[in-house]
């Protein structure tokens, strides 16, 4: 019996951290009021789409959010599910995930060319069922 209570919490905990994908065209756009960097939501001649896409996951990660870097700037904070639509001079850019904090600095990075043929949708996601912090990976949708 006592096993089986052992097991049964083990299992929930892991349900709990799961990381579940969202469809980019399916996320809702992040609240205007946690973007650090407003002039990054404006298109401007000659600049590329980046969007940032939030798996969701269990109810303990749904009440905070997570930090998003670009070129080692905190530019946002992103809530799960949600995602977030930027506008950069094309090149090659650093693109990072991190704490939500003022101070923080990105915990994981990606170096992603972009140009107007490859406009990026990156994901943002749990490591290893939420015991291996966060990853920023190229996605698909």
């Amino acid at each position: 019996m006592k096993w089986t209570l052992v097991t049964l919490l083990l299992a929930c905990t892991l349900v709990a951290c799961a990381s579940n994908n969202v469809i980019t065209a399916d996320a809702p756009e992040m609240p205007l009021s946690d973007v650090k960097v407003q002039e990054l939501l404006v298109p401007v001649t000659g600049s590329v789409r980046v969007i940032f896409r939030r798996d969701t996951f269990g109810p303990a990660h749904a009440l905070y959010s997570l930090g998003v870097f670009v070129d080692g700037r905190h530019i946002a904070n992103i809530g799960s599910g949600e995602k977030l639509t930027i506008y950069l001079p094309p090149g090659r850019h650093i693109f990072g995930v991190g704490r939500r904090f003022d101070d923080a600095v990105p915990e994981r990075e990606i170096a992603v060319t972009i140009s107007d043929q490859y406009q990026p949708i990156l994901r943002l996601g749990l490591v290893a069922a939420g015991w291996g912090g966060w990853k920023i990976t190229e996605a698909s949708y």
